[in-house]
């Protein structure tokens, strides 16, 4: 499980679910897509949720 709390900082959520993701086995490859704007990252974690078993 992973708690990401909302500081009004919309940086620092980025950051956050970018360490989240990583936490929970997001590939570097699309972790650094995202990170670089080819993806959106919220969306690559839902996607990854998605297939992700437990």
């Amino acid at each position: 499980m992973v708690w990401i709390w909302w500081r009004d900082d919309t940086a620092q959520l980025g950051q956050d679910l970018a360490q989240a993701a990583h936490i929970l086995g997001l590939s570097e490859a699309r972790l650094e897509a995202a990170r670089t704007g080819r993806v959106s990252l919220v969306d690559a974690v839902w996607e990854h949720l998605a297939t992700a078993k437990g």
